[in-house]
């Protein structure tokens, strides 16, 4: 099994991810792909309640070169743990602060409600550590139209669906296991695609790929820095951004079960 799980995510890295950062349209149209920079920050908090269940918490604060707000999301799930290599979120909820920004702006800021579920598989082979994680959304966008006046008034929501998909490889490299002191490189790819009767675009429309280093500075708490790139696709697929993004990542475990490690 663990072998099969090697073989699907090397399948992934080497041929499905290369293909992404190719994707035509079907009537063979150029993409206008802008290039720019971004800084994230992700503090996450893992909530263990007891063997079986927990909570996850996150802010996503998301800037556009450095210094202008891109996006900014708040994140909470019931987590439910079957085994101890699989992991089911029947229930999450996301809501999204748009804004305008880059090269490409948005004519209106249209904020976000989701519902999501997911699951999440992990195996490791050695000390090479595999997640593979699948995530449907249910997406209420605000819908707003241009008045006479030239403002945008908010008159309902136009729903979509979205699938994501995420792979990730941690590797420790000065212990054998993610104990404290740990200093470790974490790489991993997500490709999104969003489906439904309001949706033009229904290839991937995105795909992030990140690489960085972390460090385990005790038993509940990582921190992350590294390179992450999201290539998103625009709603008719002419245009699309490639935003270069410094990652700062944060987690903290809260294990109420009383166990040295999740």
């Amino acid at each position: 099994m663990n072998k099969a799980v090697l073989q699907t995510s090397l399948v992934f890295f080497v041929v499905l991810i290369p293909s992404l950062s190719n994707i035509k349209l079907a009537q063979g149209s150029p993409r206008n792909t802008d290039h720019q920079f971004n800084n994230w920050f992700n503090p996450s908090l893992n909530i263990r309640a007891n063997k079986y269940v927990g909570f996850y918490i996150e802010g996503q604060l998301r800037f556009n070169e450095f210094k202008y707000n891109q996006q900014h999301q708040i994140r909470g799930m019931l987590d439910v743990f079957l085994t101890k290599t699989i992991t089911v979120s029947p229930i999450g909820y996301v809501y999204t602060w748009n804004y305008q920004y880059g090269k490409q702006p948005a004519k209106t800021t249209e904020n976000l409600h989701c519902i999501f579920e997911q699951i999440s598989v992990k195996h490791s082979v050695g000390r090479v550590f595999f997640e593979q994680r699948a995530r449907m959304e249910q997406r209420w966008q605000e819908h707003k139209v241009l008045q006479n006046d030239g403002s945008y008034l908010k008159e309902n929501f136009s729903y979509k669906n979205r699938f994501r998909y995420r792979t990730m490889i941690t590797i420790p490299l000065n212990k054998k296991t993610m104990c404290t002191g740990t200093i470790f490189v974490s790489t991993w790819d997500e490709m999104f695609v969003s489906f439904g009767k309001n949706v033009n675009y229904n290839l991937p429309d995105q795909n992030r790929v990140y690489v960085g280093l972390g460090y385990k500075f005790n038993k509940k708490g990582t921190v992350q820095l590294g390179y992450l790139n999201q290539l998103l696709i625009k709603k008719e697929g002419t245009k699309a951004e490639s935003n270069h993004t410094l990652f700062l990542g944060f987690n903290y475990v809260v294990d109420f079960t009383k166990k040295r490690d999740i």
